[in-house]
């Protein structure tokens, strides 16, 4: 099981993935976006173009947790600005 605790990190890349790829293709861009350890805790949520799907990707010590997310219909509407648009690749927001 997956919990989320108040001092976890959770890292939301803002550029849409290729959504072929699996979780060590996602843990090596996690390692290469964020600058972060994918074993650390931190959860990464990445998007595809379409904003109809979303992965995170976990690990909790054990081994990784890969949740796919496919929305039944529209997109994600949240999601925050693009990296064309702002500097960073990615955000943290709080569990």
């Amino acid at each position: 099981m997956l919990l989320l605790t108040p001092h976890m990190k959770i890292y939301v890349a803002l550029d849409p993935i290729d959504f072929r790829c699996g979780m060590n293709h996602l843990a090596q861009m996690a390692k290469e976006l964020f600058a972060e350890d994918p074993k650390s805790g931190v959860l990464f949520v990445f998007r595809n173009r379409r904003q109809s799907d979303a992965k995170i990707l976990a690990y909790n010590g054990d081994g990784f947790y890969l949740i796919h997310r496919r929305l039944s219909c529209g997109k994600f509407r949240f999601w925050p600005k693009t990296l064309r648009q702002q500097k960073e690749p990615g955000v943290i927001v709080e569990p």
